[in-house]
């Protein structure tokens, strides 16, 4: 257990002080069922006032692409609101149902019949019962996060304060269950988030920009580690998994994800609708297309966000990586994403939706009107999706600063994101992993 453990026995303690009766709800994802840290879980509870006779146990199924979320709707998990505390113990997937299924008043079907795959809460919408998040996966944050994903053909994003849990829990001994691949794109995700809403913000804002730059260049240096110890067949350090845990739940902090800007994230929502649409996991899709992005806002494709914010984080993170990268983004994104060993969709996949119909799909999902994407033009946003799914690499041709036309493909650097792996770095100190207080 970590030091994060302490914010959230203070909304143990205070629930059960006010609370009725010393009765909880435990929500848990069935592969974590009975282990150590559903053990730890449970006994952390008890001592802070919650008995086992008093602790209702409910298996939660995450939606995934063999279980639509029509066949797990939320409404079963929703708890009695005589209950003193909720809590969750599980992936990305679980915490996100079940922080939908602990709002009162949320109506997703209402929200579904929108063209938006954005839905913002209401204020009406709460959550009656404090809910504590313990995630058994790296990389989503979803135990600090104001936001949760819905849908399964059509994945929707929810996002309200109200959704953020009362307090979370890291366990990063739990991590060393997952299998090597999950905790490389645990990482990937973790960047793409941080990096993210830097790149687009225009502005900028300085506390904002050093809070992420120096969380960005942790989690290179520890990622490598992680990166070098799974190259060797060993699990990651415990220390390193569990600072990068926190760093995940630190970038959905407002220093991070930066109020005054809340649509520059653009990526994520490129690589929602593409994994949607080939029915496959966000991290390959974020991955497919994240060379292009960088290469295509380096080469002047303003709506994608700030091309000299994207240079700074890129220095820093060419400065800490253990590896020598390419000075260009497109190209040094693709090999650094090489060198922690995640790929991206291969040609099956890629081929399973065209260009154009992604182009029309991104547009009514989030263009068009809507805040997200509003002003994209269709030919550039179909330029850069024509580069991604059907060019070798990815990537513009031509030098960076010139023009990104609508049949630029790549040609310039080395094919794709591969399987290559980092090596094993020699360990550094780390900073403490402590706790968040609920915003």
């Amino acid at each position: 257990m970590t030091h994060t453990w302490f914010a959230a026995s203070d909304v143990v303690d205070a629930a059960v002080a006010h609370a009725p009766r010393r009765h909880a709800v435990i929500y848990v994802d069935p592969a974590v069922l009975g282990s150590e840290v559903d053990g730890q879980v449970r006994g952390w509870l008890a001592r802070h006032g919650i008995p086992a006779r008093e602790l209702t146990v409910v298996p939660v199924a995450p939606t995934t692409d063999a279980t639509p979320e029509d066949t797990h709707p939320i409404e079963p998990y929703r708890p009695a609101e005589d209950a003193a505390v909720t809590a969750v113990l599980g992936g990305g997937a679980v915490l996100d149902r079940v922080k939908l299924a602990t709002m009162r008043g949320l109506d997703l079907e209402r929200m579904a019949r929108t063209r938006s795959n954005l839905s913002v809460l209401t204020p009406e919408v709460i959550r009656p019962v404090p809910l504590v998040a313990v995630p058994t996966t790296l990389g989503t944050g979803a135990e600090a996060s104001a936001v949760a994903v819905t849908g399964h053909e059509r994945r929707r994003l929810v996002m309200g304060r109200a959704l953020r849990p009362a307090a979370y829990g890291h366990a990063p001994q739990a991590y060393h269950s997952l299998p090597a691949q999950l905790v490389r794109e645990g990482l990937v995700e973790i960047l793409s988030r941080l990096v993210g809403p830097f790149v687009g913000d225009r502005a900028g804002a300085p506390l904002a920009d050093t809070v992420c730059r120096g969380a960005l260049r942790r989690l290179v240096r520890r990622g490598d580690e992680i990166v070098g110890a799974l190259s060797l067949g060993a699990p990651g350090p415990l220390d390193a998994l569990a600072e990068v845990a926190a760093i995940g739940a630190l970038s959905h902090g407002d220093p991070v994800q930066r109020p005054h800007s809340p649509w520059g994230v653009r990526l994520w929502a490129l690589a929602n609708e593409l994994g949607a649409a080939t029915a496959t996991p966000k991290i390959p899709a974020t991955v497919t297309l994240w060379p292009a992005f960088w290469a295509h806002l380096d080469a002047g494709d303003a709506w994608l966000g700030d091309r000299h914010r994207l240079r700074i984080v890129w220095a820093d993170i060419r400065a800490t990586h253990d590896r020598p990268l390419p000075a260009d983004p497109g190209p040094g994104i693709a090999e650094l994403l090489a060198h922690w060993g995640v790929s991206g969709l291969g040609p099956a996949h890629r081929g399973a939706v065209t260009p154009e119909v992604l182009t029309e799909r991104i547009r009514l999902g989030w263009g068009s009107g809507l805040p997200m994407l509003g002003g994209v033009p269709a030919d550039q946003l179909r330029g850069l999706l024509e580069a991604a799914l059907c060019g070798p690499s990815g990537l513009p041709s031509g030098r960076p600063g010139d023009p990104v036309t609508s049949t630029a493909v790549g040609t310039a650097v080395s094919t794709a994101v591969g399987t290559a792996v980092g090596t094993a770095v020699s360990t550094t100190g780390h900073l403490p992993v402590r706790a968040l207080a609920p915003v």
